[in-house]
Order: structure tokens, then sequence, then C-alpha cells
């Protein structure tokens, strides 16, 4: 467990006043498609389901942050590869939610607050979720953990292609952010 957490440290973003950043990719690959959107780079990194228990395994780090919840419902998921981002300039999130969304983007202070997104990508069934485990703030560095829960195998799910994500607003500004994630298998 040494090993995932030293891991999920390492893949931690650091950024001031930089507009918006992924995280990075050890399966980096440029697309045509990439070359329309602003310039990114990316930090993910995908792990294979583990089972693990309800509770987490490791530390929450940082005071806990309360967070808003951002509807997902008019961003285009299916055009967003795997990755996190971070928001702290109003120009830049402006300019993604211009490419990937339908409505006007919504009202954020960006003197007081910045915009996270994490984003899984395309799966396979409605049994993966992704679920935002705790947002902390330690010494103007601000850690996120969550889970990606994949599909019970002892149950059945419905086939359709999803994209798991979460986006939401977070009272701190400019500020390391660190990304944790485990995975999970899902119980229900």
């Amino acid at each position: 467990m040494r090993n995932a957490v030293s891991l999920a440290m390492a893949s931690s973003i650091l950024f001031l006043g930089c507009g918006y950043i992924e995280s990075e990719s050890q399966d980096d690959v440029a697309t045509s498609k990439q070359e329309e959107r602003p310039e990114m780079v990316d930090q993910s990194s995908e792990n294979h389901a583990e089972e693990a228990p309800d509770s987490p395994s490791y530390p929450f780090l940082g005071q806990p942050v309360s967070y808003e919840t951002l509807p997902l419902n008019d961003v285009k998921l299916d055009e967003i590869e795997t990755k996190h981002l971070v928001w702290d300039m109003e120009e830049s999130f402006t300019a993604f939610w211009s490419i990937y969304a339908t409505s006007q983007p919504p009202d954020i202070n960006f003197e007081q607050e910045m915009v996270i997104g994490i984003f899984w990508g395309a799966k396979a069934s409605g049994g993966y979720d992704l679920v935002v485990e705790h947002v902390g703030l330690e010494q103007e560095e601000v850690y996120i953990y969550y889970q990606k829960r994949h599909p019970n195998p002892e149950r059945d799910y419905i086939s359709m292609i999803v994209y798991p994500a979460a986006l939401f607003v977070i009272p701190v500004e400019q500020s390391k952010v660190n990304f944790f994630d485990r995975n999970v298998i899902r119980r229900d």
C-alpha cells in the first residue's frame, strides 16, 4: 500500500497562475483533436482495479475543504481524455467550457476559487463510477482523494459507454494540487 501512496504522490501537480493543467501520463499520445484545444499537460495514470476496504487505507491529508459540484449534463464527456484538470483563471476555464459544454459557463470567482476536474474516460458499462472522498487543504496545498469504482463481477450492469467524471469548485486560490486515487470494486 505504501507504493500506491508513493505512486499517487508522484502524480501530483504544481501550478501557479497557469490557467489549467492536466496531470501527466506515461501513455501520453498526441492526437489531431488535441491540437484544436488549448495547450494541456497530461498527468493521469491508469491502474488495475483492486479489492479495497470500504474505508480508506491511507490517511487523508489536509483540513477538510467544502466544495461545490458543478453539473456535468451539458459537458461533452465523450470528447475529454482521461486526466486531472485544474483551473485558476477565468479565461482558461471559459475556453475549456466553450469547447466541451453546450451551455454558458457557471459563475466562478477565480480571485477566491478554483475549479477541479477529474475525468476517467470511456468505460464499457454502467458499473463504473468516480467518487470524491476528501478535499483537504494544508499549508497552501490541496489534497484531493477519489475512488475509481469498478463493476462488481457478481452483478450485471447495463451495457453502455459511460464517462465517469467529477467537476467541482473549491474556495482556494492558486495552490499546489495533489491527486490521490484508489481503485475499488463496487460492493453494491
